[in-house]
């Protein structure tokens, strides 16, 4: 569960890892695929790999994949999510960057 939290924390955006991790607990989670050339399409979980290997067949690329905001807003909902602890991840993020910059 913690992907799916972080997920809900930084907007919507799902990487490899998250994927990977919520593939089996949430396969009908509707992301859209962010191309680098195409239209952007939306898809389930449990065909996205399939979705992005179709368009890198045919030689396009991802650019990000992410959940739309309907389903994102319904999410945070559920999982009680507030702009507050969203303000509190952000910060650490900036306190971890800025400790990382200090060595």
């Amino acid at each position: 569960m913690n992907a799916i939290k972080e997920i809900l924390l930084n907007g919507g955006c799902i990487t490899a890892a998250h994927h990977q991790e919520l593939k089996n607990d949430f396969p009908n989670l509707i992301v859209c695929i962010k191309w680098g050339q195409a239209q952007r399409e939306l898809t389930s979980l449990k065909h996205l790999d399939s979705m992005i290997a179709m368009g890198e067949a045919r030689g396009d690329y991802v650019r990000e994949v992410f959940i739309p905001v309907g389903p994102l807003h319904k999410l945070r909902s559920v999982f009680g999510v507030t702009e507050e602890d969203q303000r509190a991840y952000y910060q650490e993020l900036e306190m971890q960057q800025n400790l990382s910059g200090l060595s």
